[in-house]
C-alpha cells in the first residue's frame, strides 16, 4: 500500500466573509487531485516554487508544512511554525500522525485527506 494525499478543496469563508487570502495567479491545486508520497521521505507543502506540493495563496507560508509516510502506513505531519497554522479536527497542531481516511487543513482553508493508492 502507498499512502498519498488527496486535495479535497478549499473553504475560505469566515462566516459570510471571504478570508483575506489572495490567490497568486490562480489556485495551483485541483479538487480530487492526488499526490503520491514516498515512504520515509519528507514532502514539503507551501506556496514557494521550491515546495513539492504548491498552494498558491498568501495565506500559506512559503514552506508551510511537511509530511512523511511511515512504514506503519500512517502519515506524519509537521507544521513548520507559520502564521496561519495546520489544523487537524479543527485544532492547530505542531506535529501529529494520521491514518488513511483522516484529514487536515492548511491555514484553516485548504483540505487534504490521507488516502491509500494501490501500487
Amino acid at each position: 500500500m502507498t499512502v498519498a494525499l488527496k486535495y479535497l478543496g478549499h473553504d475560505c469563508l469566515e462566516g459570510d466573509a471571504i478570508k483575506p487570502w489572495n490567490f497568486s495567479s490562480g489556485l495551483s491545486l485541483q479538487e480530487g487531485q492526488s499526490f503520491r508520497l514516498v515512504p520515509d521521505e519528507w514532502t514539503t507543502i507551501g506556496r514557494s516554487n521550491a515546495a513539492d506540493i504548491q498552494v498558491a495563496s498568501n495565506g500559506v507560508a512559503r514552506c508551510h508544512l511537511r509530511v512523511q509516510p511511515t512504514q506503519s502506513e500512517t502519515l506524519l505531519i509537521e507544521d513548520l511554525g507559520n502564521t496561519n497554522g495546520t489544523q487537524v479536527a479543527g485544532k492547530r497542531i505542531e506535529r501529529c500522525e494520521l491514518r488513511v481516511g483522516e484529514t487536515f487543513n492548511i491555514a484553516n482553508c485548504f483540505a487534504f485527506e490521507v488516502v491509500e493508492l494501490e501500487d
